[in-house]
């Protein structure tokens, strides 16, 4: 992800010196051949001929801008703050909030880069390329921070000013979280046509033709395709390319190939994913619902699943604490040792009123899926009491409800419930959770 940012910090330092070396007349110091060892890549070099241009005069903000450079392409981020910070003390340039502010983005530092990338963005003079690069790289503390709304302004206004493969890439993603797909695609598509050696492109796309929840959008062949081309871009070195070329293997049904890529991108990247690599010895496919639950399998038995506007009657059997071997019909009438579903808009959100005829409060497990999707996760019923009517509400676009283990809760039934436009209702579900923006 850090490539696209190095380089826009190379061209910041060439075009600050080249735009700002007259109003530095006055100078003692003279670090020509320190930038040049720096732009050749030769960073320890470019250290010590900084350090003696220093040396020679501690007020030459440009020596330590460029040991700030050299010091971060070392990785050595405490010491390349610190320079950046002495540099912004000797002269405020814009160039050197950019640097400064990417290296905090890169320390984890995001709210700091952020103010650090908007006090750059002030300098209305800057290099129009410039101002997009440092849009993008403050979208893409947004992004971190779960602030779509900011970095997609950033996007859309880096991408009028120069059209870059990073802008639009970024902008997927965020079109992905909020399940715009075809949107999200389409952006990958640009990003790749704009670079065709964004590796990045290829793998962010390749995941989402992988794992999207929406079948219409997933395409393996494709998938393994661009994951195997990030991996080529990244000779092989980068964890987030082998493990989408693990789940676009996955999703082709090649399980004995996505089963070592897993384990190869998890022993690269030191953390390891148990649940995606225990789905693949399952020989299921990961899905990414782009939300704060995770996608889960359904249970083989003792499920009932009702769609929205139906109506149904389930009867059970009790085995002690569980009730089992569900009997569905139509209807929402509950009898002996039964159950009534009633799922359907109720005041502009997807409601199921639930009633049963048992004398004790009894739990349900739930699994949700979205309009369109064919993955499901889980959300919360609370105890349901007997004798009440026991509405369950959301706010998302649910098309499917499929209801499990049911079983006592073991609880005395509450005794007062609250009235609610005539429905009583034993207690509220909670809003729809806040969506992670993810950098996939």
């Amino acid at each position: 992800m850090k490539v696209p940012v190095l380089l826009c910090l190379v061209f910041s330092l060439a075009t600050a010196h080249a735009e700002n070396r007259a109003a530095e007349k006055s100078d003692k110091s003279d670090d020509s051949k320190a930038s040049a060892a720096f732009l050749a890549g030769d960073y320890d070099t470019a250290i010590f001929l900084y350090t003696e241009v220093i040396e020679a005069d501690p007020k030459a903000p440009f020596a330590y801008n460029g040991r700030g450079l050299a010091y971060y392409y070392k990785k050595d981020l405490t010491k390349a703050l610190a320079d950046f910070d002495q540099a912004i003390r000797l002269k405020p340039l814009s160039m050197f909030y950019y640097n400064r502010g990417i290296a905090r983005y890169d320390s984890g530092d995001d709210k700091s880069a952020i103010a650090d990338l908007t006090r750059a963005l002030q300098d209305k003079r800057t290099n129009p390329q410039i101002r997009a690069d440092c849009l993008v790289a403050r979208a893409r503390c947004y992004i971190n921070q779960s602030q779509s709304a900011s970095a997609m302004s950033d996007l859309n206004a880096a991408i009028k000013l120069h059209e870059d493969s990073e802008a639009y890439r970024l902008r997927g993603i965020i079109h992905k979280v909020a399940h715009e797909y075809d949107k999200s695609l389409a952006d990958y598509e640009k990003a790749i046509a704009l670079d065709p050696k964004n590796a990045n492109a290829y793998g962010t796309e390749a995941y989402l033709l992988s794992v999207c929840p929406m079948p219409k959008y997933r395409d393996g062949a494709k998938a393994v395709r661009y994951a195997t081309r990030a991996c080529e871009l990244t000779e092989w070195h980068d964890a987030q390319a082998i493990d989408s070329l693990a789940a676009a293997y996955a999703e082709t049904g090649d399980f004995d190939k996505a089963i070592p890529y897993q384990k190869q991108a998890d022993e690269m990247a030191k953390k390891a994913d148990p649940e995606r690599l225990t789905l693949y010895e399952k020989h299921q496919p990961f899905r990414d619902l782009n939300r704060a639950e995770k996608a889960v399998p359904l249970p083989e038995t003792g499920k009932v699943t009702i769609k929205l506007g139906e109506k149904l009657t389930t009867h059970f059997e009790v085995d002690g604490e569980q009730l089992i071997n569900p009997i569905t019909a139509k209807g929402d009438r509950p009898g002996e040792n039964s159950f009534a579903f009633d799922f359907r808009l109720y005041k502009g959100r997807r409601a199921l009123f639930l009633q049963h005829s048992f004398s004790q409060i009894i739990r349900v497990r739930c699994l949700a899926r979205l309009k369109g999707q064919d993955a499901y996760f889980e959300t919360d019923l609370l105890p349901i009491p007997p004798r009440q009517l026991n509405p369950e509400l959301w706010s998302d676009p649910i098309e499917e409800l499929v209801l499990f283990d049911f079983h006592f809760d073991g609880k005395k039934p509450e005794k007062s419930v609250t009235a609610l436009g005539g429905v009583y209702l034993y207690r509220s579900t909670t809003e729809t959770p806040s969506f992670a923006v993810r950098s996939r």
